[in-house]
């Protein structure tokens, strides 16, 4: 897979075993989304090869509010919030939140309480897919499509 800084030619292309497939439309080659549950992640920086990503919390619930210590008096945090130490920022983790960072920031997220559970997709724009196949290229190949 090439992307934009990676070749001169417009688009991208996947060499597969059975030919080339060629996207030349495209202005560089689709972003990963990533699915998780309850990911938590110490501070860190990701180096991607455009300067946005996308995060959407699809699913936050406390189921319980007893083991969480939560209640509405105490207004404790339930966790799992993205915190953007470059931005000196912190962004409450809620279903059905959307938010776009600077990956290259310092940023993460803090741990959940016990009883809580998280959703979401983060789409990002990283190069290690690519990376990793061209590595297995090198080393012999691989095989994507069987044609019998």
């Amino acid at each position: 897979m090439a992307s934009k800084d990676d070749v001169n030619e417009h688009g991208y292309y996947l060499d597969l075993p059975c030919g080339r497939l060629h996207f030349q439309d495209a202005d560089r080659s689709p972003a990963e989304a990533y699915m998780s549950q309850n990911y938590t992640s110490p501070i860190h920086q990701d180096h991607l090869y455009a300067p946005y990503a996308f995060n959407w919390v699809t699913e936050h619930q406390v189921y319980d509010r007893r083991l969480a210590k939560i209640t509405h008096r105490n207004g404790h945090s339930s966790g799992g919030n993205y915190v953007d130490v470059s931005l000196r920022v912190v962004i409450h983790c809620a279903a059905d939140t959307a938010m776009c960072l600077r990956p290259a920031f310092k940023h993460g997220t803090t741990l959940a309480r016990p009883g809580t559970w998280r959703q979401g997709t983060a789409i990002n724009f990283s190069t290690h897919i690519k990376d990793a196949y061209d590595a297995a290229v090198k080393a012999g190949g691989i095989e994507l499509m069987h044609n019998t």
